[in-house]
């Protein structure tokens, strides 16, 4: 019987998706809609606030608003294709999300503060 192979932590985690979340992973593996690029000053800002601003409790949060789930496949978030895209200059906008398509969109911010607190 399956529940004798496996402990109860688990067949959660199988059936529910892991609650470890190593956004180091996710990092390497994000896809950027031109023009960001891993070194774009959004783009360094955004993993700036992401690693040094937020704690587990707001990139869980994060991860739920971005894909729709504030779990990673049981693989880990290298297995999610999460992409970050640019949409308009309008600074007072707040970032969108297409959960469909694991997207992050975000205006062009001038400032990192402001980044933190639209994304916040």
């Amino acid at each position: 019987m399956l529940y004798n192979l496996y402990s109860s932590e688990e067949l959660e985690q199988f059936v529910c998706g892991t609650k470890n979340l190593d956004f180091r992973q996710l990092q390497k593996v994000t896809k950027y809609i031109k023009p960001l690029h891993p070194q774009h000053e959004m783009v360094v800002w955004f993993w700036d606030i992401v690693f040094n601003e937020f704690d587990d409790s707001q990139r869980k949060k994060l991860l739920a608003f971005s894909t729709g789930s504030d779990r990673a496949p049981i693989t880990g978030l290298e297995d999610v294709e999460f992409i970050l895209g640019l949409e308009g200059e309008d600074e007072d906008k707040l970032p969108v999300a297409h959960t469909c398509f694991n997207q992050l969109l975000f205006p062009v911010y001038k400032s990192r503060e402001k980044f933190l607190v639209k994304l916040t």
